[in-house]
């Protein structure tokens, strides 16, 4: 288990279905690297490649469509066997539907310690936030830094 105050690296990944949930990705990771000093990692999904050209350029950032998933979902991108092989301390999903190429990235993800919301038919979480009563971005965010600030991991030093 990690928390907040003790991961160096956190990847994210998010649906980049809109401006508002681009901008909210945006000032919640700004937060993680300015405030915690955190180095993210962030990967967003769209639904069609033209949609990403909606969205500025920004540091830490990429995106993958549904065209470049096969036909069972797997993502065919170099950016997202890249952040599958990241070892991060935590990986943050903060997508609000269900989505099979994300459900593929947080399940084949090398992170050490996995967060996203409820879904009672999958496994591969280490911890799952109930959203149900307001399933929004701004409250799934809220949830996992009240979750991941409540808990105290000691970090284990090598003698």
């Amino acid at each position: 288990m990690c928390d907040l105050d003790g991961a160096k690296t956190v990847g994210i990944l998010f649906t980049a279905d809109n401006a508002v949930s681009y901008d909210r990705v945006i000032l919640f990771v700004n937060e993680l690297t300015e405030k915690r000093n955190i180095k993210v990692l962030s990967i967003g999904y769209v639904e069609n490649k033209k949609d990403i050209d909606q969205f500025p350029e920004q540091t830490g950032f990429r995106f993958f469509s549904a065209k470049q998933c096969n036909w069972y979902g797997r993502p065919k991108d170099h950016s997202v066997d890249y952040f599958i092989e990241k070892d991060f301390d935590i990986l943050l999903d903060l997508n609000l539907n269900d989505t099979i190429a994300i459900d593929f990235v947080v399940g084949m993800s090398k992170a050490k310690y996995k967060v996203g919301r409820l879904k009672p038919s999958t496994r591969m979480y280490d911890m799952m936030i109930d959203v149900n009563k307001n399933n929004t971005l701004d409250n799934l965010i809220s949830q996992i830094e009240l979750y991941l600030s409540m808990f105290k991991v000691e970090q284990k030093t090598e003698a």
